[in-house]
């Protein structure tokens, strides 16, 4: 597979740096390494065996929040408030 290779190093040491690599034919991530000094080390995450519309149910995208739940709902467009 041919891909770009991006690489992002932030300016604060405490952020992790990041390689992707991007298919170069459809443009989906592939693999992603995000490496930090922080204690935690580093981690890789490979996107294998990926599956694009897969004719799965909206309603499987539907939340239906729990009874007694306040739902508040935001307008997220626009900054928010600060108190």
């Amino acid at each position: 597979m041919d891909c770009y290779v991006i690489e992002a190093t932030p300016k604060r040491v405490f952020l992790p740096q990041k390689k992707l690599w991007i298919d170069k034919e459809t443009f989906r991530l592939v693999r992603l390494v995000s490496t930090t000094q922080a204690w935690f080390g580093s981690g890789t995450i490979e996107i294998k065996d990926i599956e694009y519309n897969t004719d799965i149910s909206d309603s499987e995208f539907e939340f239906v929040p729990p009874e007694g739940v306040k739902v508040f709902e935001n307008d997220l467009s626009k900054p928010p408030k600060l108190k």
